[in-house]
């Protein structure tokens, strides 16, 4: 943003706001030199702006003085010169800020070049029109006698075509930036428009070059200058991926050594910040420390050789142990080197997450090949989860269901079956949940994959049916925080009633939670789902949280007793007769019972003598492509085709 200098203004003008504008374009000089900023392409093209603004300042500054105190005839050209130079100088600041917001909305390279290049020509036949104004006697000239004249003004024109473009960018990329960085350029933008207009009707042109500088200042602080964190003094976590592309671009040879620590209070990481800003320093020569989250920390460091490396990273782990033994707050630390495979700040993160989940406390590790295979496959999984979201197609075709057949004991047929869910994923094959369920509900993407599995069981159900299979139920898996989106009951509804299904051939089946608002909010989605017929199963009981209250408090068909519950039974006479006493009080209350984890004829003839209703282990299956769900329907206990249900 700018402002339009009027000649007809000169003698009003006051050198201040030029004055002001040169020493804030020092100040940014000083302020990136000196602290740490987030060093991309578009630094430079600040760079480049900064120093525009500052030489638009001085002519503005030279041209008056000229024209004011010792305008000649032999002085005109200066004039000329001066003020040209000026006004070119502080339209390129424009250009550079449009050039500037094309990367940063992260544009299209075709039509950036196309774009770019039109604001190119724009500007440089502007430049031309502005230095011919002395030559061909219009806009801003001085007659033979010295006196001024002024008629259009090309730099107006200029003004306006630019001040356009960025209204433009603002508007059509607004969604690019989080919405209060785009608020922040709008309202620089429009605050350096006011000063313009301000100046104008008070017939001043001192402060033109200094409107420049008001976005410049808002540029800086949200896109450069990195505060540092105030209770560690560590860079903070915004500035990591960046400084990492930096290391790459230059070809360092870098390495990162990750701390977290575990259930660390604010006292505690103050009485640690000056410890670990010594500590690091004695091993490494000029480190870098990041604060990641409120306890998590990196130190990126470079280094000549391994073996030297290796000797530094063994005296600072020993002399760690000390710093752990006065403290005792509990860590992981992991070591990391760089590679070829891991590209960005968030690759490096990402690796670093993945491994915490797989160490135990206070324990070290260094990251190595089988690791960043392990955290890129996770990434393409997490990439799919992204484009299954993102596609939202119900038939999609990574999503796979499997059906683990369900025993019915007085029936003695398999009537029932339980979903599950499988990915296939090009390049990796079949994915099982252990993998991506936790991935899925962490990005918020797991009641896509829900969608999508109670779309396919419905329709093939329905196709069961019409084929002569009485199944009565098929159970699919709900996480409880799905119950909390917004369209979830509508989703289940909608998806069921569209197969053309009747609702009670669906069932959900919930894991216990020992959150006390996720039960009373699971309880009301669970009664609204239950008046149109859908039946709920509680999984995996005896793993989880729940009492007796909180499970009669809810409109539950079955409770599944978890494997492992299935295995205590079957080694300990009294777990034995504490899971048979669970089986007979919920029978007596009204629940069927339904043990997984059968995996032989003992567990099975177990399971009877506790009543229940319903087996399910691999004594009987394993899961098995939906498809392959017929086979088992004509299947009796000891593999007899019975009657198809």
């Amino acid at each position: 943003m700018g402002g339009i200098l009027d000649g007809t203004f000169m003698n009003s003008y006051s050198p201040v706001g030029d004055i002001i504008t040169m020493g804030l374009t020092i100040l940014f000089a000083i302020l990136l030199n000196s602290a740490y900023t987030v060093k991309y392409k578009n630094l430079t093209i600040f760079r480049i702006g900064e120093v525009a603004l500052a030489l638009a300042a001085v002519c503005d500054v030279s041209y008056h003085m000229i024209y004011s105190n010792n305008l000649t005839p032999d002085t005109v050209d200066l004039v000329y010169m001066f003020r040209n130079l000026a006004f070119i100088l502080m339209s390129l600041v424009n250009v550079l800020f449009i050039v500037y917001l094309v990367n940063l909305f992260d544009v299209p390279r075709k039509p950036r070049r196309i774009y770019l290049g039109f604001i190119g020509f724009a500007f440089v036949v502007y430049s031309v029109i502005q230095c011919l104004e002395g030559v061909l006697k219009y806009g801003f000239y001085l007659d033979e006698d010295l006196v001024l004249h002024q008629t259009f003004d090309p730099f107006v024109l200029i003004y306006l075509f630019l001040l356009a473009n960025l209204i433009a960018l603002f508007i059509i990329y607004r969604n690019k930036l989080v919405r209060r960085m785009t608020r922040t350029l709008i309202r620089t933008t429009l605050l350096a428009l006011v000063v313009v207009v301000v100046q104008t009707v008070y017939r001043n042109t001192s402060y033109t070059t200094f409107s420049y500088a008001i976005p410049l200042i808002s540029v800086l602080f949200l896109f450069h200058y990195n505060a540092y964190d105030i209770v560690t003094g560590m860079l903070d976590a915004k500035s990591f991926p960046d400084f990492v592309k930096e290391q790459k671009r230059k070809k360092k040879k870098f390495a990162l050594v990750w701390l977290r620590l575990l259930d660390v209070s604010v006292e505690q990481l103050l009485q640690l910040s000056d410890e670990f800003y010594h500590f690091t320093g004695r091993y490494f020569e000029n480190p870098t420390l990041f604060r990641m989250r409120d306890d998590k920390m990196v130190m990126v460091y470079e280094y000549r050789s391994e073996a030297d490396r290796d000797q530094r990273l063994i005296r600072m782990l020993e002399d760690y142990g000390k710093l752990y033994d006065k403290y005792r707050i509990d860590y992981k630390i992991i070591l990391m080197d760089d590679d070829p495979i891991l590209t960005s700040g968030e690759d490096f993160m990402g690796l670093s997450v993945y491994m915490e989940k797989r160490m135990g406390e206070n324990e070290v590790r260094t990251a190595n090949d089988r690791d960043i295979a392990g955290y890129q496959e996770s990434r393409v999984i997490l990439d799919n989860l992204r484009d299954i979201h993102i596609k939202g197609n119900l038939e999609d075709e990574r999503v796979l269901v499997y059906c683990q057949p369900v025993l019915n004991t007085e029936k003695e047929t398999f009537c029932n079956a339980e979903a599950l869910m499988r990915l296939k994923i090009p390049g990796y094959g079949i994915v099982v949940p252990d993998d991506f369920i936790p991935l899925a509900e962490k990005n918020g993407y797991i009641h896509d994959l829900t969608k999508v599995i109670l779309h396919k069981v419905c329709c093939a159900m329905k196709n069961l049916l019409s084929r002569g299979y009485d199944l009565e139920c098929v159970s699919v898996n709900v996480s409880i925080a799905e119950l909390r989106m917004p369209r979830f009951v509508e989703d289940v509804k909608d998806i069921i009633r569209e197969s053309g299904l009747d609702y009670d051939r669906i069932a959900l089946e919930l894991t216990e939670t020992k959150n006390e608002t996720d039960f009373a909010f699971a309880r009301s989605v669970m009664e609204e789902l239950t008046e149109v017929g859908i039946r709920f199963y509680l999984d995996d009981f005896g793993t989880g949280y729940s009492n007796y209250d909180r499970i009669l408090g809810l409109p539950i068909d079955i409770i599944k007793f978890d494997r492992s519950m299935t295995r205590m039974a079957s080694t300990d006479r009294r777990t034995r007769y504490l899971v048979g006493s669970f089986a007979h009080i919920f029978r007596d209350c009204g629940y069927h019972v339904l043990f997984e984890g059968v995996e032989d004829v003992e567990d099975e003839e177990l399971c009877g003598e506790m009543e229940a209703l319903y087996l399910q282990g691999f004594k009987y299956s394993k899961p098995v492509p939906i498809d392959e769900l017929p086979d088992f329907l004509e299947r009796g206990v000891n593999g007899d085709v019975s009657t198809k249900l």
